[in-house]
């Protein structure tokens, strides 16, 4: 299994578009491919804005995917606020893969993380499916 963090647009846009990248990240979530970092900020930002109510997203799929994610839930330190991201909001996911010694953190907004973190590559969707291809 390959540990990765992702950020919630990802599972946004694979609720949004269940045939694109982002959905084909989730079934390998599912499958056991990726193992997603989790840490108790990332699921509440999750929950949060899944239940977006603009977003209209079935509440029988939201829960599903955060019972889902709630199984990889770990006790992950407090964030690590030496780490800066252009979007402070993204702190939680670029720490908890750190903590989590993630080897990826999928995003589709990569401008917001660091270029460079040493051991971590920020990646996006498409990015991911090729890794996983590879891995296979």
């Amino acid at each position: 299994m390959i540990k990765v963090v992702i950020d919630t647009n990802v599972l946004v846009s694979a609720i949004w578009n269940p045939m694109g990248s982002p959905a084909k990240i989730i079934e390998a979530v599912y499958a056991g491919t990726l193992e997603p970092i989790i840490s108790e900020q990332i699921l509440q930002e999750y929950s949060t804005v899944l239940k977006y109510k603009e977003f209209n997203f079935q509440p029988n799929i939201v829960n599903q995917m955060l019972n889902y994610f709630r199984v990889f839930l770990l006790p992950l330190p407090p964030e690590n606020t030496s780490i800066k991201c252009s979007d402070p909001d993204n702190t939680k996911f670029l720490s908890a893969a750190i903590a989590g010694n993630a080897s990826y953190l999928i995003t589709g907004n990569r401008k917001h993380f660091p270029r460079k973190v040493p051991g971590l590559s920020i990646i996006n969707p498409h990015e991911t499916l090729n890794i996983i291809t590879t891995f296979r």
